[in-house]
């Protein structure tokens, strides 16, 4: 299912009103069906921010930062031999490597992108993937974009094109040794493979790791020394590893401390 909801302005940024009473009843209920678009953004009166986000099947707990999907090596940087994409088309065949791992309709709301031109000069299109489905195997695969008036600069057959998966779509446990991007943390726990809504912007409690003692005031991120995933702890190096946020309240190790969340 793909939300139509990308260009339809505060729908996209927010929620109407029907839909804001509809998630402030969900907001600590996950739930098996999905009722938004992945990432759609949630905001509370007190300055909190959620993104709606579906987890990826091994269940997720409260309290504990949450990561997206790792990159898969298989469908970055894919030559187009002989797969060359005209201005204006919307739905056209890629190229991709076998072994792959994508499935149909896998990439809807997810992202496709230019990553190399020569000698053409699409190098960093970038849309948002409306639907995917296989047409050869896992060799060739139908992509519709959901932009509007399609391809905006001819993607030549020599361009390598790269694709991933929603951020917000199959979440898992920031594990102990970093491969994603964080996405936000859960208020409830979350039921393998349930859709849910996870906090990434304002008061929130986190667990702290075991191994980290963490000073208020200070920002708080994935622990230098990190032992318990999902936790967060004192930030070892600052200039490669995400912060998350500020700490507001430190707690003693292994318990949950209360931090303002920062992530945008």
């Amino acid at each position: 299912m793909n939300y139509h909801n990308y260009y339809q302005g505060f729908r996209r940024k927010g929620l109407s009103e029907p839909a804001q009473m509809f998630a402030e009843s969900n907001l600590f209920t996950p739930t098996a069906a999905q009722k938004y678009m992945l990432g759609c953004k949630y905001e509370t009166n007190d300055g909190r921010l959620f993104r709606y986000a579906k987890d990826s099947g091994s269940a997720s707990t409260r309290g504990l930062m949450q990561c997206a999907e790792p990159p898969d090596a298989q469908a970055l940087g894919k030559a187009q031999t002989a797969y060359g994409v005209s201005v204006g088309e919307s739905k056209f065949d890629i190229l991709c490597t076998t072994g792959n791992g994508i499935t149909d309709h896998e990439l809807i709301d997810g992202y496709l992108w230019v990553n190399a031109s020569t000698p053409g000069s699409a190098a960093g299109s970038f849309y948002i993937i409306k639907d995917n489905y296989w047409i050869t195997s896992d060799t060739v695969m139908m992509v519709e974009i959901a932009d509007y008036g399609g391809v905006r600069t001819a993607i030549a057959a020599t361009d390598d094109i790269s694709f991933q998966p929603n951020i917000y779509r199959n979440t898992k446990t920031n594990p102990t040794t970093q491969d994603a991007i964080v996405i936000g943390v859960p208020m409830e726990t979350v039921a393998a493979g349930y859709y849910y809504w996870a906090q990434r912007r304002g008061v929130c409690p986190l667990l702290i790791d075991a191994n980290d003692t963490v000073v208020v005031g200070e920002p708080v991120g994935k622990a230098g020394t990190a032992g318990t995933a999902g936790a967060g702890g004192l930030i070892a190096n600052d200039g490669t590893d995400a912060t998350w946020g500020t700490v507001i309240v430190a707690p003693t190790h292994s318990e949950y401390g209360l931090v303002y969340l920062n992530l945008e």
